[in-house]
């Protein structure tokens, strides 16, 4: 039960680690395709890079993550491999 906690808790750490910038380029991309409308206040592609500079504040950066990744990893060598 608690090595699958642990599994649970790596890959919801790896999701994070791998979606948080991605978010983040794209966003940028968007404004950048839609170029000056995309810095204005009438459409909304703004708010998708402020949700997603938001979004690592509230779910952790990756540089967190990739911390949290190597302790988790670090506990299952500790503990054995389970399966």
């Amino acid at each position: 039960m608690a090595a699958e906690a642990t599994e649970r808790a790596l890959l919801a750490a790896v999701a994070k680690a791998q979606s948080g910038p991605a978010y983040v380029r794209m966003a940028i991309e968007n404004m950048q395709i839609q170029g000056g409308v995309g810095y204005t206040w009438e459409y909304d592609a703004h708010l998708y890079y402020r949700r997603a500079q938001s979004s690592e504040i509230l779910l952790g950066r990756a540089s967190d993550q990739h911390d949290r990744i190597a302790r988790l990893l670090s506990a299952t060598a500790a503990g054995g491999m389970s399966r």
